[in-house]
C-alpha cells in the first residue's frame, strides 16, 4: 500500500493563518493591526517552509490549472 503524506502540520498552519488574518481585520488599533500583520507574515513564512519540506519529501502540489481548466471552472460555476 502506498504511503499517504501527512498534511496535519500544514493544515494546522493554514488554520492559524486564517485565524490571524481574521484578527487583522478585527484589530481595534494601529498597534494591534501592525502586530497581527507581523504575525501573518511569520505564519506565511512558516507555511512556505512547510511546503518546501513536504516537496523535499516528494509531495507534489499541483497548480489550480492542473486540477481544473478555466472552461471546467466556468462550467462548474454555471451548475445549479
Amino acid at each position: 500500500m502506498k504511503h499517504m503524506p501527512d498534511y496535519t502540520h500544514l493544515d494546522a498552519i493554514d488554520l492559524r493563518l486564517s485565524h490571524e488574518r481574521a484578527r487583522v481585520l478585527a484589530a481595534k488599533t494601529k498597534k494591534e493591526r501592525d502586530w497581527r500583520e507581523h504575525n501573518v507574515r511569520m505564519i506565511e513564512a512558516e507555511r512556505t517552509a512547510e511546503l518546501r519540506f513536504l516537496e523535499s519529501k516528494g509531495v507534489k502540489f499541483p497548480s489550480f490549472e492542473e486540477i481544473m481548466s478555466d472552461d471546467q471552472l466556468l462550467a462548474k460555476l454555471g451548475e445549479k
